[in-house]
């Protein structure tokens, strides 16, 4: 199912539409929620995996007897290639959320659309059949 393409209003059918919406709306809040859950979980990982990192960095510092500065083992952490994978995967994680947020966002304005529209098709329909009473 292409949710953007689904954002599109069919004037012609608003009873299909407004049926649907719901449906189609619950599908991408569900999607949304799943990424939102997704993201923490795995942004909660990374957290660990730099604590992991960090206390790594330090012990090893101390064995050699070497001063490490917090920007040393900042650097030191960020080289990391298991870290900088992590760090890839947490944006693309972020920017699915997003994403899906937004088309969220977008069909929950799409059912105010729908509903004025509506309620103007209906201010239409009443005012050609008073328009027809009165010839």
């Amino acid at each position: 199912m292409d949710l953007k393409a689904g954002l599109t209003i069919d004037r012609t059918n608003l009873d299909e539409e407004l049926s649907k919406q719901a449906a189609n709306y619950l599908f991408v809040a569900e999607r949304a929620v799943n990424a939102e859950a997704e993201y923490e979980l795995f942004k909660a990982k990374v957290s660990q995996l730099e604590a992991a990192l960090d206390s790594s960095l330090r012990m090893a510092a101390e064995d050699n007897k070497v001063k490490l500065t917090e920007t040393a083992l900042r650097m030191g952490i960020e080289r990391d290639a298991t870290y900088g994978a992590a760090m890839r995967q947490k944006i693309e994680l972020r920017a699915k959320k997003e994403a899906l947020r937004a088309l969220r966002e977008s069909w929950y304005a799409r059912k105010d659309l729908l509903i004025q529209l509506a309620i103007k098709a209906r201010s239409e329909m009443e005012a050609m059949l008073s328009e027809t009473v009165r010839t």
